[in-house]
């Protein structure tokens, strides 16, 4: 059986790049009939739509010696504008669709790697306080990366106001310009039936031969078919590097709500754990090559050179510590609840012993989410409280 942290990171980037190519060749296709039928075109014709199947061919020409200017010049004329009459919802489909051959292409030249989370190590991380951590305190493991999931984090994505479930986050370190880019990808992709190679000539037999009206019955309906929800990304300025993680997050104005809290406390402490490990850990793996992820008539070239690593955590969590950090880490979060019975107390990273005060150390010492007083819980009764709050609303 296919083990699905195998699945999840690369399988979701595969699953976006078909959608590109998809989207944009329904759009090209709808632009036709419009023109048959005399219609005003709705969409553009140009950049993506001209050029979506010329995308992973560009991508394998990544050198790993380009600029990210190079990068940006190459992967212009894939670009998906939004368009200016959209609204809500539909920009930030558009803006997701936008970012997708970029981001390929830099997790292409930079690194082609997936750090695969084991369950425990989700549940600590997302437990432990970004308080006084700043990016300038995270040394990234590439400057490009996916990073899967063992547990699903399900939230509120708005302005759509529906609920979500993400597995997979992308992040991109880039000097032109200077900023550090988070990008959610949620699970949502798996419902979606891609366009096959045979759907594809249908449409092209039905518009070659002038039948406008039956070629777009078949578009119209592949079209409703991805009435997608893109997740979500944000963006730190270089500028902001020194301020701290939960001063930015607190000032942007993101869609993801409290479940994009969670994904940039993993992140941020995924990479602090990292550096904390000593040389040759046994809880990182080594490199090993992600299977081949999607079926179908299209070459994935670009996914399928993948390698994978999984990380796991020092401090192994009994099934009752398991429930209780599942249980009870939201509505730490939330509340800051401090009580001098048992109770839950979050985690938070500081310098190592005797380095406390020099600003240039850098934090590696993890003091890991604890329950506190464990010993004096009743029977069946759960801790409740903790001394910190994680990430400020």
């Amino acid at each position: 059986m296919e083990r699905v942290e195998e699945r999840n990171a690369a399988l979701r980037l595969e699953q976006a790049i078909r959608l590109y190519e998809d989207i944009a060749f329904l759009q090209g296709a709808h632009n036709q009939v419009d023109r048959m039928l005399r219609r005003p075109v709705i969409f553009r014709s140009d950049l993506a739509v001209a050029n979506w199947s010329n995308l992973r061919p560009t991508i394998l020409t990544i050198r790993p010696n380009m600029t990210d200017l190079e990068i940006y010049q190459t992967m212009d004329p894939f670009r998906f504008p939004v368009r200016p009459q959209s609204k809500g919802s539909i920009i930030n489909r558009e803006n997701f669709l936008d970012m997708i051959p970029l981001v390929t292409a830099l997790w292409t030249r930079d690194s082609r790697r997936v750090f695969h989370i084991s369950e425990d190590l989700q549940l600590l991380l997302d437990a432990t306080s970004l308080e006084g951590i700043t990016l300038q305190d995270v040394k990234f493991p590439f400057n490009c990366f996916l990073i899967s999931l063992a547990r699903p984090i399900s939230g509120i994505l708005r302005p759509e106001g529906v609920e979500v479930a993400f597995d997979t986050m992308l992040v991109t370190n880039t000097q032109e310009p200077n900023r550090v880019t988070f990008w959610i990808i949620t699970g949502e992709n798996d419902r979606f039936k891609f366009l096959t190679a045979t759907q594809r000539r249908e449409i092209q037999k039905y518009l070659g031969r002038g039948k406008a009206k039956r070629a777009k019955v078949l578009i119209d309906r592949h079209l409703e078919d991805f009435s997608w929800c893109t997740g979500s990304s944000f963006n730190v300025n270089g500028k902001m590097k020194s301020t701290p993680v939960t001063e930015v997050v607190d000032a942007m104005n993101r869609t993801d709500g409290e479940f994009g809290d969670k994904a940039i406390r993993i992140i941020v402490g995924m990479c602090l754990y990292l550096k904390s490990l000593p040389p040759a850990s046994p809880h990182v793996s080594l490199w090993t090559p992600v299977h081949r992820n999607l079926s179908g008539d299209r070459y994935e070239g670009v996914t399928d050179a993948s390698h994978i690593c999984h990380v796991s955590t020092q401090f192994k969590l009994t099934s009752g510590e398991r429930k209780i950090f599942v249980d009870h880490t939201d509505e730490v979060m939330r509340t800051g609840y401090r009580q001098k019975v048992p109770h839950f107390r979050c985690g938070f990273w500081g310098r190592p012993k005797g380095l406390g005060h020099d600003p240039n150390a850098l934090k590696t010492v993890w003091t890991r989410p604890t329950i506190v007083n464990d010993h004096l819980l009743k029977p069946g009764e759960l801790p409740r409280g903790a001394d910190t709050v994680l990430l400020k609303k």
